[in-house]
């Protein structure tokens, strides 16, 4: 008669490992995301992490998260209270045009243009804070100039991220059960997600 054999490296256990990843690491992140302005360094670390994850690397995630977080303590929160600084910005021009200008239609395409570029940006900076050592000014220009000469994978998270938004909007159930899942493990799943692509991208321009 066959023993039964459970082995710890079959698909629903590396499932179930990277879940639970993915639960610390979101724990962590929102621990270190509490002072607000941490928010960049904390964002860089958890994209320090899952770039490894994706490419099957690393070991003990949550002491790797903490020595990103320390490390990019400095740069990532400038990062982050810079794009911080910048949406605030944004929101008020916006908040101008539609009582101020009363929904100017050339005015309000210009903000959303900049609002969109904005956008790129921000979703390129942090992946590129946390695989490569460059300055504040380089990692926005250089977030910027991936995110649209590589725009259908900037797009397609932009879908993810809007889909999201419209569907807590549009149902309260569904905004609770996102909150839930957003504690649990909602920010390291995007950025797990988000990953794989940024690896591949990331390939083509190393040195």
């Amino acid at each position: 008669m066959k023993r039964f054999s459970l082995s710890i490296d079959g698909p629903v256990q590396r499932t179930l490992g990277v879940m639970g990843d993915l639960i610390v690491l979101n724990m962590l992140w929102l621990l270190c995301s509490l002072p607000l302005v941490t928010i960049g360094a904390a964002t860089t670390a958890l994209y320090t992490v899952t770039l490894d994850m994706a490419e099957g690397k690393g070991d003990k995630h949550y002491r790797q998260f903490l020595q990103a977080f320390l490390a990019n303590l400095g740069r990532g929160s400038v990062l982050g209270v810079l794009l911080a600084g910048l949406g605030a910005f944004l929101m008020w021009d916006y908040w101008c045009v539609r009582t101020v200008l009363h929904d100017n239609v050339f005015f309000l395409l210009m903000v959303s243009l900049v609002t969109l570029l904005y956008a790129i940006t921000t979703l390129y900076t942090f992946p590129q804070a946390a695989r490569f050592d460059d300055s504040v000014g380089h990692y926005l220009k250089n977030a910027l100039f991936l995110g649209l000469a590589h725009m259908k994978g900037s797009l397609a998270m932009l879908a993810v991220l809007v889909v999201l938004v419209v569907l807590g909007v549009v149902s309260p159930h569904i905004m609770m059960m996102m909150a839930f899942l957003g504690v649990l493990f909602g920010f390291s799943g995007l950025a797990y997600l988000s990953s794989d692509y940024f690896v591949h991208l990331f390939a083509q321009y190393q040195k």
